[in-house]
């Protein structure tokens, strides 16, 4: 009966967020309560911890968590991945990346993606170049493949940009 209203409970506040945090909090607590192993509740915890509040330490808590109950979660991979990045803690982002690659239904593009922001973070245009192209190699939803060769073209901008400075 508590995985139930657990459940109940996430998806309330799944539906609240970001829209009624106030609801959403509210909600995502009852979960946690219930079942303080759900590991979709943590993940959308984590979520607001990390895009409300930017409190990323309490963030990779609740990723930490959700992987802990659930290590096919494919939210909390693509969440603690990208936390990692926005944190800079690129080392522990690549044993992540390493590890996801491995979960069923895992989409290696979107991966791919996130090794490219790596590599464009750390100024290695060329490398986060390579990986977006092999993004979209694999990808087969139209959308994506567009975002993936928007994210390109800006990769291509920053090199030709530092080709040019270096020119003058």
């Amino acid at each position: 009966m508590d995985t139930a209203l657990a459940n109940n409970y996430y998806l309330k506040a799944l539906d609240n967020y970001p829209y009624d945090l106030t609801e959403f909090l509210e909600a995502i607590n009852y979960a946690l309560a219930y079942d303080e192993d759900h590991a979709d509740a943590h993940c959308l915890m984590g979520l607001f911890y990390m895009d409300q509040l930017q409190k990323f330490d309490d963030a990779k808590y609740h990723f930490n968590k959700a992987l802990a109950s659930d290590l096919d979660n494919l939210k909390a991979y693509y969440s603690l991945i990208r936390c990692l990045i926005a944190t800079e803690e690129y080392a522990q982002a690549f044993k992540v990346i390493e590890h996801a690659q491995k979960v069923k239904g895992i989409s290696s593009e979107a991966l791919d993606h996130r090794i490219a922001i790596i590599m464009e973070r750390k100024l290695q245009f060329r490398s986060a170049k390579k990986f977006l192209k092999r993004a979209i190699e694999k990808s087969y939803f139209t959308s994506d493949r567009e975002f993936y060769e928007s994210e390109l073209s800006r990769v291509k901008d920053k090199i030709s940009k530092r080709k040019s400075k270096k020119n003058k």
